[in-house]
């Protein structure tokens, strides 16, 4: 099946490795040999970090192909225990305590994280392979979920014009992002084709909480901490996102093989997919869709 007699190496995050095929897999097929370093959850410094890892190794030679789709930068990953921590984003997650995030600022991500693509760019380039950037979203875009509004307010935008100039050479050099391409800015924008779980929602109900024929007709009057509880639970800012985006059907956003293969055709189009592949990645998203008994 593979056209390219090299290897193809992939980086980032659950967007590039993943419980069923992402454009990574769907890339590897074309190559005569692929390896993956994607991780769930993975923030820019594991990213960088592993493509670093790569080069001091000489696991990347200068006839092999890397792809790098980069994170969001609101995540903070860790070596301890002999092994990459990668919790996700800082603001939805229980692993870093209220000590650290008192010196959390998006700020300090984005300049990390903008240093962390230049150090990149420099080292492949010193490689001489062939390399491109991708994204899971622009570089500046630090909201992942629908309660994030706060974050608008803690990212200054004179601190970002600034660093976003000083990299200019490096931002541009990364193609357009799953989140602008696939979702059109609107994370929650194709709901309808991502993989649901419905019995979820019952699975966690509280004993106050509308029924699941009460959001399909939308329904519903709530107590105030009713809706909180939702609504956290959701990660939405109130229970009209919830019933909008269908939210109580643990909806995983995640790309399916399909969008992803539609994101390759739009974003990578030099690299040809072959009828069998993409045979192959249609039989997969008909599996995956299938409804759940």
């Amino acid at each position: 099946m593979s056209s390219n007699p090299h290897t193809l190496h992939t980086f980032g995050c659950s967007f590039t490795s993943y419980i069923w095929s992402t454009w990574a897999d769907i890339l590897g097929q074309q190559f005569e040999s692929f390896r993956n370093y994607g991780l769930v959850g993975a923030g820019n410094t594991y990213i960088f970090n592993r493509v670093m890892q790569s080069i001091a190794q000489e696991k990347i030679k200068k006839d092999d192909t890397v792809i790098v789709m980069w994170s969001t930068i609101v995540r903070e990953d860790r070596f301890l225990e002999d092994k990459w921590q990668t919790p996700g984003c800082v603001y939805n997650q229980d692993y870093y305590d209220e000590g650290f995030m008192k010196y959390v600022q998006p700020e300090d991500f984005f300049i990390r994280d903008l240093a962390h693509i230049a150090a990149v760019y420099h080292a492949l380039t010193s490689v001489g392979c062939k390399f491109t950037f991708t994204s899971m979203s622009p570089i500046s875009h630090i909201k992942e979920y629908l309660n994030h509004n706060f974050l608008d307010k803690l990212l200054r935008k004179s601190i970002i014009d600034r660093f976003t100039k000083k990299y200019k050479t490096y931002i541009d050099f990364i193609r357009p992002s799953v989140f602008e391409v696939i979702y059109n800015n609107n994370w929650y924008s194709r709901y309808s084709e991502c993989v649901q779980d419905i019995n979820w929602y019952n699975s966690l109900r509280g004993p106050d909480w509308p029924s699941l024929t009460e959001l399909e007709l939308g329904n519903v009057k709530l107590s105030t901490e009713v809706e909180q509880e939702i609504c956290h639970l959701l990660q939405a800012n109130n229970i009209d996102e919830v019933l909008k985006f269908r939210l109580w059907k643990k909806i995983d956003y995640h790309p399916t093989p399909l969008l992803h293969l539609e994101y390759l055709d739009k974003v990578l189009p030099e690299i040809k997919i072959s009828e069998q592949t993409r045979t192959l990645i249609n039989e997969e998203q008909i599996r995956l869709l299938e409804p759940q008994v």
